[in-house]
């Protein structure tokens, strides 16, 4: 009878155990809302520090207010990348080249970039640096300034990357390798770098690691011992493949989420070394991940924004669920009082397994 009570117990104490280990994936595929009023066709949403962001609807740039879905066209109908800058303002690149800023009642051309366009970042602080890529090349000003190209370099972006703070440089892939770049300053390749190729995806995190996930699935993160493989996004089922990877956004100092099409979002919460499923209601496609607010201060806040084919989902930052932390004579009693339930559950749920047990031992004998 003692072997057997102790496992039951034994059994009890592992359930506890497992299922703390799933609460936090179980709970982060429940975060994602849908914003009712987004516009149908929404393809991209600028990260923006405040409500309203750019964002492209049907090939067409505008003003997306993303918490409750209101959208206001512009007359820029062949948009590529959309960025925006601090003061209601922001930039758009057309796929014909053309850099047009933009703000709530006027445009200004700002010329010509050449090459057919792969991305733009905006860098942190007032007044921002900006860096956009093409196939021709790399370029970096700062507003109202006009743009000029970077040295350094192989001449072949493929993907860009804002810092996350003014301590940090801006984050470039090339064919050959990920670089950084220092406002106004020229490339450095980043040594043992991979080389990612088209499609790569580019983030960094609040404390300075970097994530770059290629278009075969892999995922490297750049930390203080250099550059490593940490994750492989493995086939969505049948012959479908590894999903097609559409967006990789830092959301604090130390959790980030990967946009594809297949499983929905992908969530890291400890700088890539493990993922969760934060499955997005109805879809398990997301076209592109964005944000709204300060996710990247000290104390992050502000919304995840994702895109798919079914229309608009966010969800407010929040920090995953951790265990209790007991401390002082408060959190000792109410230790105390967690073990005593804990002990009292399990005492009788073997009370009742014996009496069941003298019950069928009883029923041998009639």
């Amino acid at each position: 009878m003692a072997v057997r009570a102790l496992r039951v117990l034994l059994a009890l104490l592992v359930a506890s155990c497992a299922a703390l280990q799933l609460a936090a994936p179980a709970l982060a595929a429940t975060w994602w809302v849908v914003v009712p009023g987004a516009p149908r066709g929404l393809t991209q949403i600028a990260a923006g520090s405040s409500s309203p962001t750019l964002a492209i609807v049907h090939g067409g740039a505008g003003w997306l207010w993303p918490l409750t879905g209101r959208y206001r066209g512009l007359a820029l109908p062949d948009a590529a990348f959309v960025a925006s800058l601090p003061g209601g303002s922001g930039l758009v690149q057309t796929n014909s080249g053309e850099l047009v800023e933009v703000d709530s009642d006027h445009s200004r051309r700002l010329g010509y970039l050449s090459g057919r366009p792969l991305g733009m970042a905006v860098g942190p602080g007032t007044s921002p640096w900006v860096v956009a890529i093409t196939t021709s090349g790399i370029y970096q000003w700062r507003p109202p300034g006009l743009p000029h190209p970077v040295a350094g370099g192989r001449g072949n972006p493929v993907a860009v990357a804002p810092p996350a703070s003014s301590a940090y440089p801006f984050v470039i892939a090339e064919r050959s390798g990920e670089y950084l770049l220092r406002p106004g300053g020229r490339l450095v390749p980043s040594r043992g770098s991979p080389q990612m190729g088209p499609g790569a995806k580019l983030t960094e995190l609040a404390d300075g690691v970097i994530l770059a996930a290629a278009r075969s699935g892999v995922v490297w993160g750049l930390y203080r011992n250099g550059w490593q493989a940490v994750f492989q996004v493995l086939p969505a089922g049948g012959i479908s493949g590894v999903p097609r990877i559409n967006g990789l956004v830092a959301v604090s100092g130390s959790a980030a989420y990967l946009a594809t099409s297949g499983f929905g979002t992908l969530l890291t919460p400890d700088g890539g070394y493990s993922w969760y499923r934060a499955e997005l209601p109805g879809t398990s496609s997301a076209l592109q991940v964005s944000t709204l607010g300060p996710v990247l201060s000290s104390d992050p806040r502000g919304n995840v924004l994702a895109v798919t084919p079914a229309g608009l989902y966010r969800h407010h930052l929040q920090p995953l669920p951790s265990p209790p932390q007991y401390s002082g004579r408060a959190g000792s009693m109410e230790l105390v009082l967690t073990s005593l339930v804990t002990a009292a559950a399990a005492g009788l749920v073997i009370l009742l397994m014996w009496a069941w047990r003298r019950h069928q031992l009883r029923r041998g004998f009639v």
